[in-house]
């Protein structure tokens, strides 16, 4: 009865160290989710500023293409 009751508790020792190794697993990939949203935020808000400042560029190539800017000056 002792011999099954110490495989009992040193399997279930083995178990709770798995289980206290996987939290630590999961907090450590919570805490990178985190950081890996706000960067990915970030990102997206450069990606957004480049997408404007092209577009701005585009505008502006056009009306001198076609001469708005100097119908501008003129007014």
């Amino acid at each position: 009865m002792d011999l099954i009751m110490s495989d009992l508790e040193k399997r279930v020792d083995k178990h709770e160290w798995i289980l206290k190794t996987h939290d630590d697993e999961l907090k450590s990939l919570k805490d990178n989710e985190e950081k890996m949203q706000t960067t990915l935020f970030s990102i997206q808000q450069n990606l957004n500023q480049i997408k404007w400042l092209a577009l701005g560029f585009i505008v502006a190539t056009l009306a001198a293409d076609m001469g708005l800017l100097k119908a501008f000056k003129l007014l």
